[in-house]
C-alpha cells in the first residue's frame, strides 16, 4: 500500500503511519512495542517529528519542545505558561500552525482543518478523531487508498472527499470544514445542490450512484422515474391520436381522404424526427438536457391543440392553424425525446449490470403498451360520453394527454439527481469530418456496421403496423372487434423473459440478440399466413361490386303471391320468388353497355306485366314489386352494400303505408315518408325487441326487429297485417359470420414477433453504440419504423391485390428478408464495449505522452488504475 504501515486496522497512505490515534510523518514507523525506525523515537504516546527525541523526562532535542502532551513543530516552543516562539500560537489547548489561527468556532485558514479539538496539518481532513495526513481521508475505521475516499463500504475514487453523509466533491470544490461536528444547514444545502447539478459518467459516479438500488435489487432507483415517464408520454401520444382522424372528419370537416393523409404524414413525421434530437443529444445538450427541453415543447404542442378543439376560440381557419402547429411541435417533441430516453435508461446501468439493463428494456416496452392500451380506452370514452360547447368534448380528449405529458416531465425532472448523466460529446459529424483519433474511426465504423445492419429491417414494420389498418379493417368483418396486441404484449414480455429464454438456454441453444430478432420476423411472416387464412372465410360473407358492363340485383316481392322475373337479354331469376322472400344473394345482371334500359317481364297470377328500368354498371339494385289492379309495379332502389367500417349493422326501412311513420332504433331516429325506403344509418350491434313507432292512424306500436348483427345491410319492410304494423327483415349483406376468436392466433404470432424483434432490437442499438451515439443509434432504429410504413403505402397503392393475396405477399417478402438478415447476422461481430474503453484509454495516454520518465510513470500508473475500475 504504497510503502505505508498499518496497525491496528488503521490505514495509512503516502509513506505515513497512524496508529491508535498517534500521527507520525516522513518516512516513519510507529508500532505498539515502541519501536522506531528512520531517525525517529517515540516514547509513551508523546508524537516526536522530523529528527526530535521525546522521552519521558521532557527532554527535547534538535531544537523541538514538549511540555505535558503538547506538541510543537518546527523550532515553535509551547508550554503551559502560554509562552510562544517563532510566530506560533498556543491559546488554552488549541494548537495552531504555520501562521494559522484557530480558536474555539473560529474559521481555520491556509489549508489547516480542526475537527473536535484534534489539530490536522497540511491539506489533510480529520473526522471522528481520526488523523489522516496528506490529501487522504479517514472516515469510520475505512480504508482509504491513494489520494480517495471510502466511506461506509461506498468505494469513492478520484481526489474526492466523503465524510459521514456520502456528499462526495471534486478536489476543487471541498466543503470549507468547521469547528463543529454537529450538522450543518450550509453544508445540506450544499450537498443537495450537488446532488441536482450534471454528474459526469465517470467510474466515480457508476459506484456512487448505482449505490441507490430498487428495493435491495441491482436496478438504480433511477429507472422509476423513467419507466414513469414512458408510461405517461405514450398515454399521452396515443390517446391523442385514438381519437385525431375523428377530429379531423368531424370536427375540422375535412374528407376521408385528407384526414388519412393529414394522418400518415403526422405519424411520419413522428418517427423522421428522432434523428434530429439524436443529434442534439449526443452532441450538443446531451439526453437529459434533451429530453426536458423538447418535452416543453411536446406540451405546448398539447395545449395548443387542445385550444385549437374549442369550438369558441376563433374561426375554422383558426382551428385548423392551431391544431396543424399543436401537430407539427408534437412531432418535434415525441419524435425527439424517442431516442433519448430508452438510450437515458440504458445509461444508467454499469458494464456489468448487462442483463438487468435487458430486463430494464423489456420493462420499458411494458410501459410503452400499458399506456397505449389504457389511452386508447379512456379518450374515445372522454369524446363520446362527455358533452362540452354542445357537442362531442375534443377539448378535454385533448386535454387530458396533455396533463399526462405534463406529468410525464414532472415526475422526469423529479428523478434529476438520481440519474448518471453521460456528457455530450461534440458535433460528431465534425468528428467525422475531421477523423481525429483512432476511437472515433473506430465508432464510426461500429454505427455503419450496425446501420447496414438495419437495411432488412423495415419490412417487419411494414407487416406489424398493419394491425392498426389492414387487421382492424378486417376485424370490422368479422363479429366482434377488439385490441389484443396492446393486452398480450404485457403478458407476453414476463413469459419470454422468465420461461421461454431460460428454456431455450437449457436445451444449449446460444440466444443472441440478432437470432431473437431473426425469429421475431418468422413469426410475423406466420401471423401474415394465418391472417390469409382468416381473410379466405370472412371474404365469403362480402358483396363484391359488380365487374364492368354489370349490375347487381335483387329483388324483394311484395305482390301477395309467387312471381316470376325475367329479363330480355337473361334470366338471372330462373326460379319463382316467393311472398316477402328473403333474397338469397345479389345476382349478376349483364348489360352489355355502361348504361342500359331494360324490359322487365313480371309474371303473377298467370298474368304478365311489363316494366322499363335504367340501370348503370358496377351498382347494385333492388327490385321491388307491388299489386295493384292493373298489375305489377316496378320500383328500382340503388342499394349500399358494403360493410361499415366499425363493423356496426346498416339498418333501413321501406314503408309501405300510406302514411308516415316515426322509428327510434338505439340512438337513431328514422323518419318514414308514405311508400318511401329510408336511407341507411348505423346502429349498434344489438337485440331490438322493442322499438319504438309512432304512426297518426296509432297502428304501429313497439316492433321487434330482433337481432341486428355486426357487418350485416338490413331492410325492414312495414306492412300492415290485422290491422297492425309489421316488420318483416331482410337481410341484403350478410352478417358476419367468422368469430373475433379467429384472429387470436395472428396477433399471438405477431405479438411473440415483436417481443422477440422490437424489444431485442431496443436494447441491441443501445448495446452496441458508443457512448457518444448511442441516441444516433436508437433514431437509426427508429427510422425502421418510417420506412416500414413507406413500404406499406408502395404495396397496397401500387399493387392493386384482393387483401389475402396481399397478405401472403407481405408474407414471402418477410421470409426472404429474414434469409438476408440472418445471413448479415452470421458476419456480424458483437461489439466489444471494454475493449474500445481500453483503447481510447491507450490513445488518451500516447496523446498525453511527455518526454519525461517521471510523468511517463506517472500517466502510466493512472491509466491502469482507471482500467482496473472500469473493469470494477
Amino acid at each position: 500500500m504504497d510503502e505505508a504501515v498499518s496497525c491496528k486496522d488503521e490505514a495509512i497512505l503516502d509513506d505515513s503511519v497512524l496508529c491508535e490515534d498517534e500521527a507520525v510523518l516522513d518516512d516513519s514507523v510507529l508500532c505498539e512495542d515502541g519501536a522506531v525506525l528512520d531517525d525517529v523515537i517515540l516514547c509513551e504516546d508523546d508524537a516526536v517529528l522530523d529528527d526530535a527525541v521525546l522521552c519521558e523526562d521532557g527532554a527535547v532535542l534538535d531544537d523541538s519542545v514538549l511540555c505535558e502532551d503538547e506538541a510543537v513543530l518546527d523550532d515553535s516552543v509551547l508550554c503551559e505558561d502560554e509562552a510562544v516562539l517563532d510566530d506560533a500560537i498556543l491559546c488554552e489547548d488549541e494548537a495552531v500552525l504555520d501562521d494559522a489561527i484557530l480558536c474555539e468556532d473560529e474559521a481555520v485558514l491556509d489549508d489547516a482543518i480542526l475537527c473536535e479539538d484534534d489539530a490536522v496539518l497540511d491539506d489533510s481532513v480529520l473526522c471522528e478523531d481520526e488523523a489522516v495526513l496528506d490529501d487522504s481521508v479517514l472516515c469510520e475505521d475505512e480504508a482509504v487508498l491513494d489520494d480517495a475516499v471510502l466511506c461506509e463500504d461506498e468505494a469513492v475514487l478520484d481526489d474526492a472527499i466523503l465524510c459521514e453523509d456520502e456528499a462526495v466533491l471534486s478536489e476543487d470544490d471541498k466543503v470549507p470544514p468547521v469547528h463543529d461536528t454537529k450538522f450543518n444547514t450550509e453544508l445540506l444545502l450544499l450537498l443537495l445542490l450537488l446532488l441536482l447539478l450534471p454528474v459526469p459518467a465517470s467510474p466515480l459516479t457508476d459506484l456512487l450512484f448505482h449505490a441507490r438500488k430498487l428495493c435491495g435489487t441491482n436496478y438504480p432507483t433511477s429507472i422509476c422515474f423513467i419507466v414513469v415517464n414512458e408510461f405517461c408520454e405514450r398515454f399521452s401520444y396515443y390517446g391523442m391520436k385514438a381519437v385525431l382522424t375523428l377530429y379531423f372528419l368531424t370536427y375540422l370537416k375535412w374528407d376521408q381522404d385528407l384526414s388519412t393523409a393529414v394522418y400518415h404524414a403526422f405519424s411520419s413525421l413522428c418517427y423522421f424526427t428522432p434523428i434530429l434530437g439524436a443529434i442534439i443529444a449526443d452532441s450538443w445538450l446531451g439526453k437529459f438536457k434533451t429530453i426536458i427541453y423538447l418535452s416543453i415543447v411536446y406540451v405546448v404542442g398539447h395545449v395548443v391543440k387542445s385550444v385549437g378543439a374549442i369550438p369558441t376560440v376563433g374561426s375554422s381557419s383558426v382551428h385548423i392553424a392551431l391544431s396543424m402547429v399543436g401537430l407539427i411541435l408534437i412531432a418535434f417533441g415525441t419524435g425527439g425525446i424517442k431516442p433519448c430516453v430508452a438510450a437515458f435508461g440504458g445509461d444508467q446501468f454499469g458494464e456489468d449490470n448487462v442483463r438487468e439493463r435487458q430486463k430494464f428494456f423489456s420493462i420499458f416496452y411494458m410501459s410503452i403498451n400499458a399506456g397505449s392500451l389504457l389511452s386508447t380506452v379512456i379518450t374515445p370514452i372522454l369524446r363520446s360520453d362527455v358533452q362540452c360547447f354542445g357537442g362531442d368534448c375534443y377539448a378535454l380528449a385533448f386535454g387530458v394527454p396533455a396533463a399526462l405529458m405534463i406529468v410525464a416531465l414532472v415526475v422526469f425532472i423529479a428523478g434529476s439527481g438520481m440519474y448518471k448523466r453521460t456528457p455530450p460529446q461534440g458535433n460528431i459529424l465534425l468528428e467525422v469530418c475531421n477523423c481525429i483519433g483512432n476511437r472515433l474511426i473506430q465508432e464510426i465504423r461500429m454505427v455503419l456496421r450496425v446501420l447496414v445492419l438495419y437495411i432488412p429491417l423495415p419490412m417487419f414494420w411494414a407487416l406489424f403496423d398493419q394491425q392498426g389498418s389492414r387487421w382492424t379493417l378486417q376485424a370490422t368483418r368479422m363479429n366482434l372487434a377488439f385490441m389484443l396486441n396492446a393486452l398480450m404484449i404485457l403478458l407476453f414480455v414476463p413469459i419470454f423473459d422468465l420461461i421461454i429464454y431460460p428454456l431455450v438456454g437449457l436445451c444449449r441453444i446460444k440466444v443472441t440478440p440478432l437470432r431473437k430478432m431473426a425469429a421475431g420476423m418468422i413469426f410475423a411472416a406466420l401471423a401474415f399466413i394465418a391472417a390469409t387464412m382468416v381473410e379466405v372465410n370472412v371474404v365469403k360473407t362480402v358483396v363484391d361490386p359488380a365487374p364492368a358492363g354489370n349490375s347487381l340485383l335483387q329483388v324483394f316481392n311484395l305482390a301477395g303471391g309467387d312471381v316470376s322475373v325475367k329479363f330480355q337479354s337473361s334470366n338471372p331469376f330462373p326460379e319463382p320468388i316467393q311472398y316477402l322472400q328473403d333474397p338469397p344473394q345479389y345476382e349478376l345482371l349483364p348489360l352489355g353497355a355502361s348504361n342500359n334500359t331494360l324490359k322487365i317481364e313480371v309474371t303473377f297470377n298467370g298474368k304478365t306485366s311489363e316494366c322499363h328500368r335504367k340501370f348503370f354498371q358496377q351498382k347494385a339494385y333492388s327490385l321491388i314489386l307491388f299489386s295493384r289492379s292493373d298489375g305489377i309495379n316496378c320500383t328500382l332502389v340503388e342499394d349500399f352494400i358494403h360493410k361499415s367500417k366499425d363493423g356496426k349493422p346498416y339498418l333501413r326501412f321501406l314503408n309501405t303505408q300510406p302514411e308516415a311513420i316515426n322509428l327510434t332504433v338505439g340512438d337513431e331516429h328514422f323518419h318514414l315518408l308514405p311508400h318511401d325506403m329510408s336511407p341507411n344509418k348505423t346502429v349498434n350491434q344489438n337485440n331490438y325487441p322493442d322499438v319504438s313507432c309512432t304512426s297518426p292512424s296509432k297502428k304501429c306500436s313497439n316492433l321487434d326487429l330482433g337481432l341486428l348483427d355486426f357487418g350485416a345491410l338490413y331492410t325492414v319492410i312495414l306492412i300492415e297485417e290485422s290491422g297492425k304494423i309489421v316488420p318483416h327483415k331482410m337481410e341484403d349483406v350478410k352478417a358476419n359470420n367468422v368469430h373475433i376468436a379467429w384472429q387470436i392466433p395472428q396477433y399471438v404470432l405477431i405479438t411473440a414477433g415483436e417481443v422477440m424483434f422490437s424489444i431485442t432490437g431496443l436494447e441491441f442499438s443501445y448495446s452496441q453504440a458508443p457512448a457518444n451515439m448511442k441516441s444516433v443509434l436508437q433514431a437509426g432504429w427508429l427510422l425502421t419504423v418510417a420506412f416500414g410504413n413507406v413500404i406499406v403505402l408502395i404495396v397496397a397503392e401500387g399493387a392493386g391485390l384482393e387483401q389475402w393475396k396481399e397478405f401472403i405477399l407481405f408474407a414471402g417478402l418477410l421470409i426472404g428478408v429474414c434469409i438476408i438478415f440472418s445471413i448479415m447476422a452470421y458476419f456480424y461481430t458483437y461489439v466489444d464495449q471494454d475493449q474500445l474503453d481500453k483503447m481510447h484509454m491507450e490513445d488518451s495516454v500516447r496523446e498525453e505522452e511527455d518526454p519525461d520518465d517521471g510523468k511517463q510513470k506517472t500517466n502510466d500508473l493512472q491509466t491502469n488504475k482507471m482500467e482496473k475500475m472500469t473493469k470494477l
